[in-house]
C-alpha cells in the first residue's frame, strides 16, 4: 500500500504540532541556592559606615558607604565600597566585590578588586547563626596576602571585621560598623 505524498505531510504535521505542545511546557528555571539567598538577601540596599583602617602603626578613622544589590536574577549579588578622599587617604578608596554560590564546591565564592589595584578572592561556607567568615587570598602593594573577614548581622547593623596574616598571625586590618540607610 502507497501512502500519497499529501497524507505523509498530514501525518508529519500531526506529529510535530503534538510535539510542539509537549515542548511548550518549558522546563523549570533554575533558582539561586538558597545558602547565597540567605547570605546577600537580607543586606541589599545601602549602608552608612563609621569604623578605623590600619594604616602603618596607627588607626585611621573611616567613614564609608556601602551599596549592595542582586544581578543576574539573584545569582550574583554586588557590592560597592566608597571612603571619601581624605588627610590620610588623598584619593579615597573604592572597591567592587562580586558573590555567588559555587554548586561544585558547596561554598559561597567572592571576587574583589579596589582602586589601588589590590586583588582577593575568597570562599565561606555562609552564615552559621549571626556570622559568616570568608577565607581570602590575594594581593595588597603588589604582595600576596591572606586576609580573612568576618561578618556579623545584627537586625539592620552590620559588623564587618578585616584581618591579614603576617607571620602566622591574625592582625587587625580595618573594622567597620554600619547601619542600614
Amino acid at each position: 500500500m502507497r501512502i500519497p505524498v499529501r497524507g505523509f505531510v498530514l501525518v508529519a504535521l500531526v506529529v510535530a504540532v503534538a510535539a510542539s505542545a509537549d515542548d511548550k511546557k518549558a522546563p523549570p528555571l533554575p533558582t539561586p541556592d538558597a545558602t547565597l539567598t540567605a547570605s546577600f538577601k537580607p543586606d541589599l540596599g545601602t549602608w552608612s559606615c563609621s569604623g578605623k583602617m590600619k594604616m602603618g602603626d596607627k588607626d585611621v578613622p573611616t567613614q564609608a558607604q556601602m551599596k549592595i544589590s542582586a544581578e543576574l536574577g539573584g545569582f550574583l549579588y554586588a557590592g560597592e565600597y566608597s571612603l571619601p578622599k581624605s588627610k590620610d587617604m588623598p584619593v579615597g578608596m573604592k572597591a567592587h566585590i562580586h558573590w555567588a554560590f559555587d554548586p561544585a564546591t558547596k561554598k559561597l565564592i567572592e571576587f574583589g578588586v579596589d582602586n589601588y589595584g589590590n586583588v582577593f578572592r575568597g570562599t565561606a561556607d555562609g552564615f552559621k547563626g549571626d556570622t559568616i567568615v570568608w577565607d581570602e587570598e590575594g594581593t595588597m602593594d603588589g604582595k600576596p596576602i591572606k586576609s580573612r573577614t568576618t561578618v556579623t548581622r545584627k537586625g539592620k547593623e552590620l559588623t564587618v571585621i578585616a584581618e591579614i596574616q603576617k607571620d602566622g598571625a591574625w592582625a587587625p586590618m580595618g573594622e567597620d560598623h554600619c547601619k542600614k540607610k
